[in-house]
């Protein structure tokens, strides 16, 4: 699929994976490196730092429950 969108169409891809461990989770050296080089070729890489937007729920609910727990 990206040796066919590449240069005729935009790639929109998401993931928590560093770019490092990308070989060792596909598979194939060879083959995720020329996928790195058609994605990187023209991209924008934005990383983002911070807390994970769907574990919010989870540390309110676990602050409730310590809360809980000490009273």
């Amino acid at each position: 699929m990206i040796t066919q969108r590449h240069l005729k169409g935009s790639i929109v891809l998401t993931t928590n994976l560093g770019v490092a461990s990308w070989a060792s989770r596909l598979g194939d050296p060879m083959v995720t490196a020329a996928m790195l080089d058609r994605l990187l070729q023209r991209a924008v890489v934005l990383g983002i730092d911070g807390p994970f937007y769907r574990l919010r729920t989870h540390q309110a609910r676990t602050e409730d429950l310590r809360r809980a727990v000490r009273s």
